[in-house]
């Protein structure tokens, strides 16, 4: 039993070498991202739009080094749940992009949590969501 966990614990330290490549933001990813946001509503200006995406792809990034991501995600998840990894599980990437975009103030915008399935180990996902701000100083009708 202790042979077993200890090649086990060997062979997780060999792969905790396997990290991903931190993303590059792509101008066209951004760029597709930008016009979705517009999108949700027609008063999303699209200076702000765009930095929204700028700023999601950004902290995607900033991410994936924060939480020292291996691939592929099950493998990381594995090494966060026997303790090698401290983050980088579903809930931990949403919270993380939920309160930084909160804290950059977005006027167009407003961010909420979202979860499905929570508690099922194999099908729980966690996401933040961005919907159209309503802007009290705005009287102008639909």
């Amino acid at each position: 039993m202790h042979k077993c966990f200890f090649k086990l614990f060997v062979l997780s330290y060999v792969f905790v070498g396997c990290a991903v490549k931190v993303p590059v933001p792509d101008v066209q990813n951004v760029k597709q991202l930008s016009t979705l946001l517009q999108f949700l509503h027609p008063r999303v200006t699209k200076k702000e739009a765009n930095e929204l995406s700028k700023d999601i792809f950004h902290k995607t990034a900033t991410l994936v080094q924060t939480f020292k991501l291996t691939s592929p995600p099950q493998f990381h998840n594995f090494l966060v749940n026997i303790g090698l990894r401290k983050k980088g599980l579903c809930y931990d990437w949403s919270d993380a992009l939920y309160v930084h975009l909160i804290l950059q103030e977005y006027r167009d915008f407003e961010f909420h949590l979202m979860g499905a399935h929570i508690g099922e180990y194999w099908r729980e996902h966690n996401e933040t969501t961005a919907q159209k701000s309503p802007n009290k100083n705005q009287t102008k009708p639909l």
